[in-house]
């Protein structure tokens, strides 16, 4: 307080019991008048005069909220934080609250999101939020296919999309459809696997399966004849058809003779055995003769 008409050297210390009338906490910023309701002072009579209280903005920090939402779907409903807020105030004080983002359903899936932002009517601090959008799912059917061991592989087709957002088609994908299997793998089932450089899509494929089947062989073995008591000739095999990769005959046919020097005097028929998996064989088999001596 001040005072004037102090006597003797008195210093305002003289004064006491002083009440005051004055702002509410909830009074809006601005010069306030203060008034002095009653005090005491010894050898003093005491006239009140008034003061003026300037209330200040207070600081606040308004703070966007993370948010997290899928490939194609609309944005959420964005809320705030409230650093300093007065107790006795609520977001409703703060005028023309708005957000903002330059993501829409749209957007593509984007390492470190998109901006949240925040303007107002008022003063106040912003400090902007993250939209992150991430991959929507997407099912992919591939097409079960086969082929003959030896030949190339075909390429399957995404038969079935569903999850498919906005106007996106299989075509925008960048879909890329792969086999460990190549020519020379052995008749057996082997899977398709499929990736896309679409970043706004996570895949989950079903199907697409590759099964090689045997490629057709065939063999013809010419008759033979030899006098008993005789070694056996050489076979004669006049064709060997289908072959789908260099290999010896041996690793592929087994023919046998079923004579020998001692087998008696008859036509026999030459055995065959096919040793590779990989093909079905139909044989031509002739015969040995074997003649008396």
């Amino acid at each position: 307080i001040a005072a004037t008409g102090l006597l003797n050297g008195d210093a305002t210390s003289v004064v006491t019991a002083i009440t005051f009338s004055g702002s509410a906490p909830t009074a809006g910023v601005g010069a306030q008048t203060i008034s002095i309701l009653s005090a005491n002072a010894i050898n003093y009579d005491l006239t009140f005069g008034t003061g003026t209280l300037n209330i200040l903005a207070r600081p606040l920090t308004i703070t966007a909220e993370n948010f997290i939402r899928e490939y194609g779907e609309a944005n959420p409903t964005f809320t705030a934080t409230f650093t300093n807020l007065a107790s006795f105030d609520t977001a409703a004080v703060i005028p023309g609250l708005t957000f903002s983002t330059p993501a829409d359903p749209t957007s593509n899936v984007l390492d470190g999101g998109y901006g949240i932002n925040l303007s107002s009517g008022t003063n106040v601090s912003y400090v902007a939020g993250r939209l992150t959008i991430t991959p929507a799912p997407l099912l992919i059917e591939l097409d079960d296919l086969s082929r003959t061991y030896g030949d190339t592989n075909p390429v399957p087709t995404a038969s079935i999309a569903t999850g498919f957002k906005n106007t996106d088609t299989v075509a925008e994908l960048g879909l890329q459809i792969a086999t460990s299997a190549t020519p020379a793998t052995d008749v057996g089932t082997y899977g398709y696997n499929a990736t896309a450089t679409n970043p706004n899509y996570t895949l989950n494929v079903t199907g697409g399966t590759l099964t090689i089947t045997p490629a057709p062989l065939t063999v013809t073995v010419a008759d033979l004849s030899r006098t008993y008591g005789d070694d056996n000739p050489t076979l004669n095999i006049l064709a060997l058809g289908g072959l789908r990769f260099p290999a010896a005959f041996g690793d592929v046919v087994s023919v046998v003779n079923p004579t020998e020097f001692t087998t008696d005097v008859g036509r026999y028929a030459f055995d065959v055995t096919l040793l590779d998996a990989n093909y079905t064989l139909t044989a031509t088999l002739g015969e040995i003769f074997v003649t008396p001596r």
